[in-house]
Protein backbone atom coordinates (compact mmCIF):
# COMPACT_ATOMS: atom_id res chain seq x y z
CA UNK A 1 0.00 0.00 0.00
CA UNK A 2 1.24 3.41 -0.98
CA UNK A 3 0.49 7.33 0.26
CA UNK A 4 1.53 9.93 -1.90
CA UNK A 5 2.78 13.24 0.07
CA UNK A 6 3.64 16.10 -0.70
CA UNK A 7 7.24 17.75 -2.23
CA UNK A 8 9.96 18.01 0.78
CA UNK A 9 12.64 21.08 -0.29
CA UNK A 10 16.20 19.72 0.21
CA UNK A 11 17.35 20.51 3.77
CA UNK A 12 14.33 20.40 5.61
CA UNK A 13 13.87 18.18 8.78
CA UNK A 14 11.23 15.23 8.04
CA UNK A 15 9.97 14.05 11.18
CA UNK A 16 8.00 11.06 10.73
CA UNK A 17 5.89 9.28 13.18
CA UNK A 18 4.79 5.66 12.75
CA UNK A 19 1.94 4.91 15.05
CA UNK A 20 1.67 0.91 15.35
CA UNK A 21 -1.00 -1.18 17.07
CA UNK A 22 -2.10 -4.90 17.41
CA UNK A 23 -5.22 -5.68 18.62
CA UNK A 24 -4.63 -8.61 20.18
CA UNK A 25 -0.36 -7.82 21.48
CA UNK A 26 2.24 -5.59 21.43
CA UNK A 27 3.99 -4.12 18.85
CA UNK A 28 7.69 -5.83 19.17
CA UNK A 29 9.55 -3.16 16.86
CA UNK A 30 9.21 -0.82 13.98
CA UNK A 31 12.02 -0.69 11.53
CA UNK A 32 11.81 2.65 9.27
CA UNK A 33 13.40 2.81 5.71
CA UNK A 34 14.12 5.54 2.95
CA UNK A 35 14.58 3.86 -0.10
CA UNK A 36 14.94 0.40 0.85
CA UNK A 37 17.70 1.36 3.43
CA UNK A 38 16.96 0.57 7.30
CA UNK A 39 17.28 4.17 8.76
CA UNK A 40 16.18 3.42 12.49
CA UNK A 41 14.56 0.40 14.64
CA UNK A 42 12.86 1.31 17.50
CA UNK A 43 11.27 -0.84 20.45
CA UNK A 44 9.55 2.77 22.23
CA UNK A 45 6.22 4.29 21.72
CA UNK A 46 5.99 6.41 20.12
CA UNK A 47 8.18 5.59 16.91
CA UNK A 48 9.56 8.66 15.64
CA UNK A 49 12.03 9.79 13.18
CA UNK A 50 13.94 12.93 11.99
CA UNK A 51 15.31 13.07 8.70
CA UNK A 52 17.75 15.58 7.70
CA UNK A 53 17.19 15.79 3.83
CA UNK A 54 20.46 17.87 3.20
CA UNK A 55 22.19 14.66 1.88
CA UNK A 56 19.18 13.26 0.32
CA UNK A 57 19.38 13.72 -3.52
CA UNK A 58 16.84 15.38 -5.26
CA UNK A 59 14.20 13.55 -6.66
CA UNK A 60 11.46 10.59 -5.72
CA UNK A 61 12.09 8.79 -2.53
CA UNK A 62 10.09 5.98 -0.64
CA UNK A 63 9.35 6.07 3.48
CA UNK A 64 8.15 2.92 4.71
CA UNK A 65 7.79 1.41 8.19
CA UNK A 66 7.70 -2.60 8.94
CA UNK A 67 5.79 -3.40 12.34
CA UNK A 68 6.54 -6.64 14.05
CA UNK A 69 4.08 -7.73 16.82
CA UNK A 70 5.18 -9.80 19.61
CA UNK A 71 4.19 -13.44 16.76
CA UNK A 72 6.94 -12.09 14.57
CA UNK A 73 3.56 -10.93 12.31
CA UNK A 74 5.03 -7.80 9.98
CA UNK A 75 3.04 -5.62 8.18
CA UNK A 76 4.32 -2.61 5.78
CA UNK A 77 2.85 0.70 4.64
CA UNK A 78 4.88 3.16 2.03
CA UNK A 79 4.93 6.46 1.70
CA UNK A 80 6.10 8.49 -1.31
CA UNK A 81 7.38 11.75 -1.46
CA UNK A 82 9.81 14.01 -3.60
CA UNK A 83 13.03 16.37 -2.34
CA UNK A 84 13.31 19.16 -4.19
CA UNK A 85 16.72 21.28 -4.84
CA UNK A 86 16.27 24.43 -3.48
CA UNK A 87 19.92 25.86 -2.78
CA UNK A 88 18.27 28.70 0.02
CA UNK A 89 18.21 25.96 1.82
CA UNK A 90 21.73 25.00 2.29
CA UNK A 91 22.28 26.46 5.56
CA UNK A 92 19.95 24.61 7.68
CA UNK A 93 17.12 26.48 8.84
CA UNK A 94 15.99 26.86 12.67
CA UNK A 95 13.74 23.39 12.44
CA UNK A 96 10.49 25.26 14.11
CA UNK A 97 9.98 27.03 10.88
CA UNK A 98 11.04 23.89 8.64
CA UNK A 99 9.85 21.17 9.73
CA UNK A 100 7.46 18.39 7.74
CA UNK A 101 5.50 15.75 9.87
CA UNK A 102 4.95 12.58 8.28
CA UNK A 103 2.89 10.43 9.93
CA UNK A 104 1.20 6.50 9.34
CA UNK A 105 -0.93 4.18 10.74
CA UNK A 106 0.83 0.31 10.25
CA UNK A 107 -1.79 -2.69 12.01
CA UNK A 108 -0.03 -5.89 12.51
CA UNK A 109 -2.67 -8.66 12.14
Amino acid sequence: MGINTEAISRGEVVNIKVSAFDPDGKIKHVILYIDNTAVCTSVNVPFIYAWNTINASPGNHTISACATDIENNTTEILIHCTVLENPALYCPPAPAFNAHHLSFLVNSP
